[in-house]
């Protein structure tokens, strides 16, 4: 019989055991090199168990093992983490035998638990974290179950080992179900209605990508043409720049360098390079789409990314509104051009510090309003990507300043009758 076993003096959970044996496939390539939302499988378990504070791997690989180690030694190199690999040549004895190859290598007087996970499961972030700070007080292994079924994670202490049948054909759901058919060994963690999905067929890789892609965009924060339009362009180029060796932060330097140049070529006078502008301002916001993106997808959002992102988005407003007014100017210098190309600068400012204030004194978002959502910054790119396209860009300048003003002041206004 097992004892409970106290882990409040010990370390916290930072160990996971992954399976990589790639007992199914459903494609042409392993499980854990099966993509979904441009990362495979592989990817997307390290990248998650990492947010949710998992620091040491230990992976066990069966076919294709040489592949598979090479793919996983770079996704735990990119989260900065330490990875042990464990190569199970009888794999096909099932998970239990594959774990019990596993007990040597963990450091039981370093960890007091561990994770039990497979790339077999997509899980969420929200429901990792929930398995890893349950107390394991009472029990030395809990289950994560989904309305009563096995939900492809378990937090279990070295107790575990002495109770895997070795000659057993064992898969993780065989095991889950014999230990907490046990009460005293293992007890449950409710995690109905959050993300996982088990990949066995290729109508679950494509429920797991629907909902990966369906949580890329901000709903609440989005414009109009980003939710119809940009995130359908943004989407597709996130899944490719997520396969590379770039950060989130990177991919927004790339996308505000972009900008810069296309604020270059709007300042020159000639019609033609400012549709040539017009082109490259489109690539630009559709790649600064793509910085948080990626890190939703590999699960790496910072608050220093996010105001990275909001800061450069200024500056390349002003930019373009400075570009476009001294474009203007050399083909009409007058000095009210500069005065209306400035005063719509300021308006473009105005409309993102606006809502900033409003969440800092009020603790909460500004209402996602439809008039809000005309102050938002695709609104103002669109208009001037237009006017640059048909020929009249500072009057679209002057246009977008006017609206984000008026937005502005319709906030001011609206927070007066609450």
């Amino acid at each position: 019989m097992l004892q409970a076993v106290s882990t409040s003096t010990k370390k916290p959970c930072e160990t996971a055991i992954v399976l990589a044996v790639d007992k199914n496939r459903v494609g042409p390539v392993s499980l854990s090199l099966t993509r979904v939302a441009g990362l495979s499988l592989a990817q997307h378990c390290v990248y998650r168990l990492q947010a949710a504070g998992i620091k040491k791997f230990v992976v066990v690989l069966g076919s294709d093992s040489k592949q598979v180690r090479c793919h996983f030694e770079e996704a735990i190199h990119q989260c900065n983490g330490q990875v042990r690999f464990v190569t199970v040549n009888e794999w096909q004895k099932g998970d239990g035998y594959c774990i019990l190859q596993v007990q040597d290598v963990i450091d039981t007087s370093s960890c007091s638990s561990f994770l039990l996970a497979s790339v077999d499961d997509l899980l969420s972030v929200e429901l990792i974290q929930k398995i890893m700070h349950q107390s394991l007080c009472a029990h030395p292994v809990s289950v994560a179950v989904d309305n009563g079924q096995y939900a492809g994670l378990m937090r279990a202490t070295s107790f575990l080992f002495s109770h895997i049948d070795p000659f057993g054909k064992q898969d993780l759901p065989d095991l889950a179900a014999a230990l907490t058919t046990q009460q005293m060994h293992a007890s449950t963690i409710d995690v109905t209605g959050l993300f996982w999905q088990h990949i066995h067929t290729p109508a679950d890789l494509t429920k797991a990508q629907s909902h990966l892609l369906a949580h890329l965009n901000k709903e609440k924060q989005d414009g109009f043409f980003s939710q119809y339009i940009g995130r359908a362009i943004s989407s597709k180029i996130s899944m490719r720049l997520a396969r590379m060796d770039l950060t989130p932060n990177q991919i927004t330097w790339m996308g505000f360098i972009l900008m810069l140049f296309a604020a270059i070529v709007l300042s020159l006078p000639s019609s033609s390079w400012q549709i040539f502008g017009a082109v490259i301002v489109v690539i630009a916001c559709a790649l600064d789409g793509c910085d948080g993106e990626v890190a939703r997808l590999r699960c790496q959002q910072t608050s220093y990314g996010g105001w990275l992102d909001t800061m450069l988005d200024r500056y390349a407003d002003l930019a373009l509104a400075l570009a476009l007014t001294w474009s203007a100017f050399q083909r009409d210098p007058q000095a009210l051009i500069w005065l209306v190309g400035c005063l719509s600068a300021l308006g473009f400012v105005l409309t993102s510090y606006a809502k900033k204030e409003y969440h800092l004194r009020h603790n909460c978002p500004y209402p996602h309003t439809t008039m809000a959502r005309l102050g938002q910054r695709d609104v103002r790119i669109a208009l001037i990507v237009i006017g640059a396209l048909v020929g009249f860009p500072f009057f679209a300048v002057m246009v977008a300043g006017l609206l984000s003003h008026g937005v502005v002041f319709w906030m001011l206004f609206a927070a007066t009758r609450k």
